[in-house]
């Protein structure tokens, strides 16, 4: 069984999300983070962040639009090729990109983690070892791809299902989460951004990281 680097590897070296735009998939298309990239920087100067680690950030594709000032930037990735390519193409003084484990290495002490189209493809299990390593860090806020519907379709309860058929507890395919919901319980958002996408449920949304409820026993 592939490791979780080898999965993600074989996902970028081959392009399997099938975007003839991103290798990190359709999702980091330009066209899907439209109003993400309208409302992001708003945000981050609301909140005053001044460093971000963006993990996964996969080819950079879209972030690379963003005006983010002098925040300093940190983009991780578990592919240590596709770190190499972004640091040598998009690399400066207050923008770097690391080979890093978002499960299981020591993250950067930030203002805000920022976590987009992640933990959708990561099974209950290894999302909460990632959430434990999250509080750990002493970064002061994360935000999260959180669905923002409690009953998506009439009649059907939303509720967060386990990912099937994981390797190494990832998977291709994804399912939405609420963080609201059982087993995670996170209290409302401080701050929430619809991209307007999948019947205008998806959202990043933003939590201290002592909001995070302990998870899953």
């Amino acid at each position: 069984m592939p490791t979780r680097q080898e999965f993600f590897e074989e996902v970028y070296n081959h392009n399997l999300w099938g975007s003839n735009e991103s290798r990190s998939g359709q999702g980091s298309e330009l066209r899907s983070v439209a109003t993400l990239r309208q409302e992001l920087p708003s945000m981050i100067r609301y909140l005053g962040v001044r460093s971000i680690l963006d993990a996964p950030c996969g080819d950079y594709n879209w972030m690379q639009h963003m005006d983010l000032g002098d925040v300093h930037y940190i983009g991780g990735d578990i592919v240590p090729e596709l770190v190499e390519t972004n640091q040598r193409t998009y690399g400066k003084s207050n923008r770097e990109f690391v080979r890093l484990d978002l499960v299981s290495d020591s993250l950067p002490k930030v203002d805000l983690l920022f976590c987009r189209d992640c933990l959708i493809h990561f099974s209950l299990e290894l999302i909460e070892e990632t959430l434990e390593n999250v509080r750990a860090s002493g970064i002061e806020y994360v935000m999260l791809t959180h669905d923002n519907s409690l009953a998506r379709y009439a009649g059907i309860q939303f509720e967060n299902v386990d990912l099937a058929r994981t390797q190494a507890g990832v998977n291709f395919e994804f399912r939405p989460l609420n963080f609201m919901l059982p087993p995670f319980s996170f209290p409302p958002p401080r701050y929430l951004i619809n991209e307007g996408l999948h019947d205008n449920c998806k959202t990043m949304a933003l939590w201290r990281t002592t909001d995070l409820a302990t998870t899953i026993r």
